[in-house]
């Protein structure tokens, strides 16, 4: 972003209980991305998708009681901005990290499957489901990414690896299934 770029902040007050209202706008901020500056206060770049969404998160507000403010800012600070930045790209640099961790994790899963001859399908298709998993939790974190944090394209890369690995495992399952069938 630059100096002027425009950022959308959102505000609400919900009552405590029922605490279902308070505990969905959470997880609809936190699904957006939303960058917390305060109790209850966040931020988000303006994109007409976010612009969208915190419009239906104030209605939620209100709906269950509360309230809901949605103020677009023209951050013109460079200095603000460039914090504003950082703080936002750091949020999805601990999402990329914790993603490539659980990548890591099924890469470790197959070479020691493969180590140990342990080539079925049902671990196949466990390893298939993770996969799937990693997939989708990539995506929901690039639609967050809006500001292109520099951890995407070494996340995509591990990804890839996962899914070549998979691949090999796959063709060793079959390979060790059709054997023990003739």
């Amino acid at each position: 972003m630059q100096v002027g770029a425009r950022w959308l902040l959102f505000s609400y007050s919900v009552p405590k209980e029922p605490s279902t209202v308070r505990v969905a706008l959470w997880r609809r901020l936190r699904d957006l991305g939303a960058m917390y500056i305060g109790p209850c206060v966040c931020m988000l770049p303006e994109t007409p998708e976010a612009a969208s969404q915190l419009s239906s998160c104030r209605k939620a507000a209100e709906d269950g009681g509360g309230t809901g403010r949605l103020i677009p800012l023209v951050v013109d600070d460079e200095e603000t901005e460039r914090d504003l930045v950082a703080e936002f790209q750091a949020l999805r640099a601990a999402e990329y990290a914790e993603f490539r961790e659980r990548v890591e994790a099924l890469l470790d899963e197959l070479r020691r499957e493969g180590e140990g001859g342990k080539f079925t399908f049902a671990e196949l298709e466990e390893n298939e489901d993770e996969l799937e998993k990693l997939e989708r939790w990539l995506k929901k974190i690039e639609s967050r990414d809006v500001l292109k944090c520099a951890d995407h394209d070494h996340s995509v890369e591990l990804l890839a690896q996962g899914r070549a690995a998979l691949e090999e495992f796959r063709a060793a399952t079959i390979r060790r299934e059709v054997d023990l069938e003739t």
